[in-house]
């Protein structure tokens, strides 16, 4: 069974754990990588536990602990080109094993059916998803920050 739990929500970071019984993600790494693993902890799981990372987008209320996270432990950051190509320069040491993704394309990880599609925010490609597993649905959409032309004239 598909399951989301929410470490941290806001401008102070964002991040969230989507599992099933044989793959567990980070989405998102938008608090510190001590705080990430203190919450971990709190919801019984280790960062050991971690399978990968799921990237919305590039802010650093979404990824401010991934450096360390990635220097401290092999795991894949999934984004788009986009995306790691904003982040590619600020790594100083733990460079992240990429995993690129294009917007709007499904791909498979591991148990899990992953979605993206593009979302209306003022970052470099941001995404949201529909992750989906032979039993569950999970849609996952965060920072939208203006309603575009096309979402704008659905609703009249």
């Amino acid at each position: 069974m598909l399951s989301l739990t929410v470490l941290g929500s806001g401008s102070s970071g964002n991040c969230a754990v989507v599992r099933t019984e044989r793959t567990c993600l980070l989405l998102d790494a938008g608090l510190s990588a001590r705080q990430t693993m203190l919450r971990l902890e709190m919801v019984g799981l280790k960062i050991e536990d971690l399978d990968g990372i799921l990237l919305t987008h590039e802010h650093g209320d979404h990824t401010q602990g991934l450096e360390i996270l990635c220097r401290k432990h092999a795991l894949p950051v999934i984004c788009t080109p986009l995306t790691q190509e904003t982040l590619a320069g600020g790594f100083d040491k733990g460079r992240p094993l990429w995993r690129l993704m294009q917007t709007g394309a499904v791909f498979d990880f591991q148990d899990l059916r992953i979605e993206s599609f593009p979302v209306p925010h003022d970052a470099a490609d941001p995404v949201g998803f529909v992750i989906t597993d032979e039993h569950s649905r999970l849609g996952v959409l965060s920072d939208v920050g203006f309603r575009s032309e096309e979402h704008t004239s659905e609703l009249q």
